[in-house]
């Protein structure tokens, strides 16, 4: 499996609008407007990728499988997003490692897998790969 980088950092959030401002207050960055996947997974991220790949996430509907996980966690990191060259073979090489992998999702270009390293890395490990640099310019399809 090669990594890349450290694509974002994933953290959960109890109140969305008030947190990003804090945020915004302290890196001197906006986030872009909020993007929301209530109906697909269950929750509303703002999402600054560059320069510092922060993905800020607000459970608001907890009956979906991946909102369900995010709920049960308490507030702050949740997962460390790490690109890569092929999605798949890196999901078969994290499995051989013994992590358990729990959701594929994605749309588009962009291809992503979610695997419990809570134990021994003490955060969940999301895999995500899409063409060239920058995921904002990969086509994302909801």
């Amino acid at each position: 499996m090669h990594v890349s980088r450290v694509d974002h950092i994933h953290i959960k959030v109890d109140e969305l609008e008030k947190t990003t401002q804090e945020y915004e207050k302290v890196f001197g960055f906006s986030f872009p407007p909020v993007i929301d996947f209530t109906d697909r997974s269950g929750f509303k991220v703002v999402f600054n990728q560059f320069p510092n790949g922060i993905e800020l996430m607000k459970v608001v509907d907890n009956t979906k499988p991946m909102a369900r996980l995010y709920d049960e966690a308490p507030v702050g990191v949740f997962a460390l997003s790490l690109k890569v060259d092929n999605l798949e073979k890196s999901i078969a090489e994290m499995e051989r490692f013994g992590y358990r992998h729990l959701f594929t999702y994605g749309g588009g270009e962009i291809k992503e897998g979610l695997f419990d390293t809570i134990e021994k890395l003490g955060v969940y490990i999301e895999l995500v790969e899409y063409p060239n640099d920058d995921i904002s310019s990969a086509e994302f399809v909801r």
